[in-house]
């Protein structure tokens, strides 16, 4: 078990696409052994019917194979990670001015590369890292 209090950056994880140590493909088992525990932890977390893992308002998705391939969160308004992480929100500090237009102002001051796409429910601005911004559309 890891229990020491670690910070988080998410300029870091936008950049990387690693959440501290932590990237997709690595096991729940690897993940407990270098990561705090997280939020609700028991034993049965290992098991394969528990695929999501929460740390405050992020999510650590697993496969039938026990290995991390997602890491989500939809709520920017005011993030948090659990008790055992510290968050550096970065940018997304500034909610009100989190639109499709401040975003990409962010991402090319730091001269990042990225991928955007649109359809029916709104945009998609992929980084490199692999990191995904969702914008949705205004209803109707």
């Amino acid at each position: 078990m890891f229990n020491q209090k670690i910070e988080i950056r998410l300029k870091d994880f936008i950049l990387s696409g690693q959440f501290d140590c932590i990237k997709p493909g690595q096991t729940k088992e690897w993940i407990l052994s270098n990561f705090p525990d997280p939020d609700g932890f028991t034993p049965d977390f290992l098991r394969t019917d528990y695929p999501i893992w929460t740390y405050g308002d992020f999510e650590f998705h697993f496969n039938k194979k026990n290995e991390l391939f997602l890491l989500f969160t939809e709520r920017l308004d005011s993030p948090e990670a659990g008790e055992s992480i510290t968050l550096d929100k970065w940018f997304l500090v500034d909610y009100p001015n989190l639109t499709l237009d401040f975003v990409l102002a962010q991402l090319n001051n730091l001269e990042l590369d990225y991928h955007k796409t649109s359809d029916r429910f709104g945009v998609i601005v992929q980084i490199k890292s692999g990191v995904k911004f969702s914008f949705s559309k205004d209803p109707v």
